[in-house]
């Protein structure tokens, strides 16, 4: 069985190298439940030596916030398909803050990916963090799968 992601990239691909000169590029990400980075920064407090973020600049949908417009804006002005940005120090980082919770929220809503090292070695990866929404098999329904796909995601999350 492949894993979704993968083939979601590998059709992406194919659809942009379809259409190259379209303002759009399509560049899918796993969403990530912003928790487990933000458990790992609490459990690892004042050891994590190092955390990178990998983002890919919007371009189709509103912008909320700073950091929002300046990827836009890398997008727009330098042409940057994908910007990464890479925080270290050997004596630890302080990692709350509104910046970096606000990239962070960035990359955990599918734009991209986080990973981290601690002075012990220990490795946070966002990619090994996928959120998983099971779709109920249409047993007799007359529903289609992109309706499937909105009730499941509903169902987890309800408000």
């Amino acid at each position: 069985m492949q894993k979704p992601i993968a083939v979601l990239r590998s059709l992406a691909s194919a659809v942009n190298k379809r259409a190259p000169s379209q303002p759009y590029v399509l560049e899918p990400n796993p969403i990530v439940d912003p928790a487990t980075f933000w458990r790992f920064v609490e459990e690892n407090e004042g050891q994590i030596k190092r955390v990178s973020f990998e983002m890919y600049p919007p371009n189709m949908f509103g912008i909320r916030d700073n950091l929002d417009r300046e990827l836009r804006e890398l997008k727009e002005n330098e042409k940057a398909m994908k910007v990464d940005l890479t925080l270290e120090s050997d004596d630890g980082l302080h990692l709350l803050t509104d910046r970096t919770k606000q990239t962070a929220k960035y990359t955990t809503e599918g734009g991209g990916n986080i990973s981290a090292l601690t002075k012990s070695n220990k490795r946070f990866s966002t990619k090994n963090q996928a959120r998983v929404i099971i779709i109920e098999e249409n047993l007799g329904k007359k529903s289609s799968i992109i309706e499937r796909i909105w009730e499941a995601m509903r169902n987890e999350h309800p408000d």
